[in-house]
């Protein structure tokens, strides 16, 4: 079995002819420790690539993908399977064992689980006969501020659905409730979705350390999507997180409350402290007049490279090295490294990400590549394709692989590491020029510019 991730999401890949014999574990230790490491929300196991199954194979990947859900704390689905293996699903005992979510395709899958919102530049399609079934489906989805195009009949379907890349019908069906609180990713902005008050109950189930994490790795807008409102102790938690954030030129913004609904005294706490209020989440996304808030306001601490990252900086430098070199097919060079500060300008020629290491061992990993090589490496990814949104997507495989590589060395050393979620900076500068890590100029024989990394604390 061979495991991929997708942002927040892990798809196990089964292949060929899965017959009773066939090791049916799924994953064995090692990769269980790499996918509890990766913090996935969804564990998915993908048929796309299954030539033949036997009906008892398919019995204890049921069996062992409930005792995944349950070790590592996440949910579990299917995706990519045929109609053939809908129907056996459906239509046998294996219905009655089946309490999890099916999708049709991953790329179905995705805009229901996956923290980073897609663009699908509405390319959603939905025909489902059963209107409790669809009404469902068009609220997940619509839930996550995607617009969904309801086809009437199945004729009408049948003739749009060459036209969309999101082609939904019955066999998809959804069994995880949306939880209190949901976190999506939506380009440069993280947005905490929740349909209750922000009270005390929101505090406690508050993930905090997400929060800072998502700070380390340069994400500078965080909005509260709220269809209620807000009391006292909900306000005064903002206030001190928007102090916080602030640290990092971070702001957050509030979406769904009306002002007349709260007191003078909480409007004028949060507007000091530079909360944004908006109506909807729409008056937000279609306002391109945000002020940024600078990153020293309120005193941001530099996060110099630590003695525990030295020691191991040839080995993070390897990994970064080497997966790009197989990738490009030329031999990544070191060209010259420094202790400095890492003034990384928008620069049109390359393209910057960041990716953050926490728990027993920080640190901060800052690639920038030139956008041409990038573009020569997705296409192992994603096949010959100029788009920039693939471009995005093959570089972030590359930056899993990296993680990858980097979190199997600590799982080795029996150290609890997490590593948080991408963050790209297209049209903005990498936020901390004044930490001191390992700056490290890449070439290759052809080019001594290939880009930098840049590893901090």
């Amino acid at each position: 079995m061979k495991i991929t991730f997708n942002s927040s999401f892990a798809v196990i890949r089964a292949f060929g002819f899965l017959e009773l014999h066939t090791p049916h574990y799924l994953l064995d230790d090692e990769r269980v420790k790499l996918v509890r490491a990766r913090g996935v929300s969804h564990l998915l196991l993908s048929f796309k690539d299954v030539v033949f199954f036997a009906p008892a194979w398919l019995n204890q990947a049921i069996v062992r993908l409930k005792e995944l859900s349950k070790e590592l704390k996440v949910e579990v689905g299917i995706c990519d399977y045929s109609i053939a293996l809908h129907d056996i699903m459906m239509k046998t005992s294996f219905s009655k064992s089946i309490n999890f979510s099916l999708f049709e395709t991953e790329d179905i899958a995705r805009i229901f689980l996956d923290r980073t919102l897609v663009d699908t530049k509405g390319s959603v399609l939905l025909f489902v006969e059963s209107q409790e079934h669809r009404e469902d489906l068009q609220k997940r989805l619509q839930e996550r501020n995607y617009k969904v195009q309801i086809s009437k009949n199945r004729t009408l379907f049948s003739n749009q659905k060459k036209r969309y890349k999101y082609a939904i019908t019955a066999r998809t069906h959804l069994v995880e409730k949306p939880s209190l609180l949901q976190t999506f990713i939506k380009d440069n902005s993280v947005i905490y979705k929740t349909n209750g008050i922000i009270d005390s109950s929101f505090i406690e189930i508050f993930n905090m350390d997400y929060h800072k994490n998502m700070l380390k790795v340069g994400f500078k807008l965080f909005i509260f999507w709220i269809n209620t409102t807000i009391n006292v102790h909900g306000a005064n938690f903002l206030i001190r997180l928007a102090q916080y954030s602030a640290k990092y030129g971070a702001i957050l913004i509030i979406c769904g409350v009306n002002e007349k609904n709260l007191s003078p005294n909480l409007v004028e706490g949060l507007k000091q402290t530079n909360v944004l209020l908006y109506k909807n989440l729409q008056e937000f996304l279609d306002d391109n007049g945000t002020v940024y808030v600078p990153k020293d306001a309120f005193g941001y601490q530099p996060r110099h490279i630590s003695k525990g990252i030295v020691e191991i900086l040839p080995f993070i430098i390897e990994c970064a090295t080497n997966s790009v070199s197989a990738l490009l097919g030329n031999e990544i060079l070191s060209v010259r490294m420094k202790v400095s500060a890492c003034d990384l300008r928008v620069n049109n020629d390359l393209l910057t990400a960041c990716i953050v290491f926490y728990g027993d061992f920080d640190m901060r990993l800052v690639v920038a590549l030139k956008r041409e090589k990038l573009e020569q490496m997705s296409k192992i990814f994603v096949g010959v394709n100029d788009k920039f949104d693939q471009i995005l997507s093959g570089y972030e495989k590359l930056l899993s692989i990296i993680a990858n590589k980097i979190l199997a060395f600590f799982i080795s050393k029996d150290m609890n590491v997490g590593v948080s979620m991408s963050k790209f900076f297209i049209d903005d500068r990498f936020y901390d020029d004044v930490s001191n890590g390992a700056l490290i100029e890449l070439g290759i024989k052809e080019d001594d510019n290939l880009g930098v990394l840049f590893i901090s604390k």
